[in-house]
């Protein structure tokens, strides 16, 4: 499987499936059989170590030096978690682009963290990544912005996982946005920003 440094991003395929390895003190968390790389408009799908696509995608929406979210990974506690990139925005595109690498982190570590108080978050949805219309200042146009918009196949709301997660990912040093149905927060502060009733937007520095 494909393994990920939740700090440095750091990944590489390993023969084996264990949910974490540790290589020279640094722990590797398991992200599935699966790992897409961008490089100058082309995506490189990967089937455990073998290409099984080259695709032409547009640089626009993906972020040269970027990641994409793992489709799965696995967390502290042992569970598997699908992510869902079915959804289209606005504009017809979906979220799965590359995007700055800490924006993955967080994300990943946000979910971890839920999950570490018992949420059991087993499926996520994504709706937005660089896609979508947003305000012209949007950090989602610099590839540093995610909207969260289903826990667990259901929408996002008023929820327990909805509460937990932003809650969770409100204790992560590298978060700048988070704006949701519960909280509203920019740099740690209450910020007041108009919606986000039915997702959760976080974003990075």
């Amino acid at each position: 499987d494909w393994y990920r440094d939740d700090e440095t991003g750091a990944t590489f395929w390993h023969e084996g499936s264990e949910s974490f390895i540790e290589i020279d003190g640094v722990r590797y968390r398991n992200i599935g059989a699966t790992y897409s790389k961008y490089s100058n408009g082309i995506r490189i799908d990967f089937q455990q170590n073998e290409v099984v696509n080259v695709i032409d995608v547009d640089p626009n929406f993906n972020l040269e030096g970027g990641q994409y979210i793992p489709r799965q990974f696995t967390t502290d506690d042992g569970q598997v978690v699908f992510v869902d990139f079915s959804y289209t925005t606005m504009d017809d595109n979906n979220a799965y682009n590359a995007i700055s690498i800490d924006a993955v982190s967080l994300f990943i570590m946000g979910v971890n963290e839920t999950n570490n108080t018992g949420a059991n978050i087993s499926k996520i949805g994504i709706s937005a990544t660089t896609n979508g219309e947003h305000s012209s200042y949007s950090r989602h146009y610099i590839g540093k912005a995610i909207d969260i918009c289903t826990i667990n196949n259901k929408p996002v709301g008023a929820s327990n996982e909805t509460f937990n997660l932003q809650k969770a990912i409100n204790n992560i040093n590298t978060v700048r946005e988070n704006f949701g149905p519960y909280l509203k927060t920019k740099n740690g502060k209450d910020w007041y920003v108009p919606g986000h009733n039915n997702h959760v937007h976080i974003s990075v520095n």
